[in-house]
């Protein structure tokens, strides 16, 4: 697997072979932010590990060839986040993006370009918010037979703020595409959290629809465990591990759980 390690707004270490096309812009006395040019040329996967404690900015920027299947595995942690993403996905690309933080604070902005026709994303995304989180998503479906799955989720702890606003685009003449998304935030404090999922669709030949829950879970799921001899805390925590490391590849279900320990015991 392709890895590249980040350490504030530097590139630490990579191990990268030609499936990827790198290319790093650093921040200059004109412009404060790190750019991070990557172009996916055959099919791969990708590891980014991203650490730090003081306030970044950066801009990553994906753009996936045609025909070439891409799986992006990013695990964050740290504070003082500000990135924005781009990704432009080209004619029967297939892009799969799994991401897990452990950040107690960052603004991220993610722009994706369905471009060409048969584009696809599948975008599975989960933290445990323990600061202020802001995440915004615009998904433009550019092309015909395009298809965006978005999912969005997290657990809100100590003091977190955790808000998600998610925005898909569809014009007139983009027909037969699939537009998805589905954003869930546990809410274990009571700090405010938001959800804003928008679709604007402009052609009749189109799948969309979104879904957004913020709260625990369901009594009666909670009431089954504790009915085979589990404590409420416990089946709490089950039920936040069960939600957390669901969807999630085996590379984070450790991390996951190790994380979600220290801050729920």
């Amino acid at each position: 697997m392709n890895r590249i390690k980040l350490f504030r707004d530097q590139i630490r270490s990579t191990n990268i072979d030609d499936s990827i096309i790198l290319d790093v812009i650093p921040r200059n006395e004109f412009f404060d932010v790190t750019t991070i040019n990557l172009k996916i040329v055959k099919d791969t996967e990708l590891l980014l590990e991203y650490n730090t404690k003081r306030p970044v900015k950066l801009n990553i920027k994906i753009e996936v060839d045609k025909d070439v299947n891409f799986t992006l595995k990013e695990y964050r942690y740290g504070t003082n986040f500000k990135v924005q993403y781009l990704y432009y996905l080209k004619e029967n690309s297939n892009s799969k993006v799994y991401k897990f933080y452990d950040v107690s604070g960052i603004k991220e902005m993610s722009i994706i370009y369905l471009q060409e026709k048969n584009a696809n994303i599948d975008y599975f995304f989960k933290t445990i918010a323990t600061g202020c989180e802001k995440y915004s998503m615009r998904i433009y479906h550019n092309a015909p037979n395009t298809n965006s799955n978005i999912n969005n989720g997290g657990v809100n702890v100590l003091n977190g703020n955790l808000s998600f606003s998610i925005s898909s685009f569809v014009n007139e003449g983009n027909k037969e595409c699939d537009v998805y998304q589905n954003s869930r935030i546990i809410n274990l404090t009571e700090n405010k959290c938001q959800i804003y999922p928008n679709l604007f669709i402009d052609e009749y030949n189109v799948n969309a629809n979104h879904a957004a829950n913020i709260g625990t879970f369901d009594e009666s799921d909670i009431f089954y465990l504790m009915s085979r001899g589990i404590s409420r805390e416990n089946a709490v925590n089950m039920l936040i591990n069960g939600y957390m490391i669901k969807d999630m590849p085996e590379y984070f279900i450790n991390r996951i759980k190790r994380n979600l320990i220290k801050y729920r015991g």
